[in-house]
């Protein structure tokens, strides 16, 4: 009985997983338009005085981009809450100075590169397992195949030699979903120390 338990967490953990890794590059894709844009603008306009309020705002949403991080991965982020008023100025100042908040930003701006190859990595290592899984259900519909150089190339056109293939996606989607796991759980692990 504990077996089916584990096995069925481990399951829900490997969907878990997957899900976050799709979901870190859309959230990156975000942070990064939004901040370079933000960065932009507000160096930009940073001779007037309208840069530096946006540029203070920009710096005080990555706070919050950083609370979405941490809550993804199931932790809470905690970041001090000021109390006493500020003059507006002063608290641009504050904002602007404020080492958390370029952390926050460095990290969310290096987090780009990592949802894309996570994106990547989630498309190809959970459609080419079901693809090959599925062999038995397309196989006379359409030629499938496997050409390994021009001269080679082998054609599936019996139900055995499909579910051959078939066998070939299962052992594919354990060892490929696993290798997901461990990806996922690296990168929970940078969001959680940062």
């Amino acid at each position: 009985m504990n077996t089916v338990v584990e096995e069925t967490k481990q399951s829900f953990s490997t969907l878990r997983n997957i899900a976050y890794m799709f979901t870190t590059f859309f959230t990156s894709l975000f942070y990064f338009v939004f901040l370079v844009t933000g960065i932009a603008l507000g160096v930009g306009l940073s001779i007037t005085i309208i840069g530096l309020p946006i540029l203070a705002g920009v710096l005080r949403a990555s706070r919050s981009f950083m609370a979405i991080e941490k809550a993804l991965v199931g932790e809470t982020y905690i970041h001090p809450v000021r109390n006493e008023i500020e003059s507006f100025f002063a608290a641009i100042k504050t904002e602007l100075t404020s080492t958390e908040n370029w952390k926050n930003v460095a990290f969310l701006l290096a987090s780009f590169p990592l949802g894309v190859v996570s994106f990547v990595l989630a498309i190809t290592f959970t459609t080419v397992p079901l693809a090959l899984i599925c062999v038995p259900l397309f196989y006379k519909l359409i030629p499938v195949g496997v050409m390994i150089n021009s001269e080679f190339r082998y054609e599936v056109d019996s139900l055995p030699e499909a579910l051959v293939i078939t066998g070939i996606g299962l052992l594919l989607a354990y060892v490929l979903w696993n290798a997901l796991n461990y990806v996922a759980t690296g990168m929970m692990k940078i969001v959680k120390a940062v």
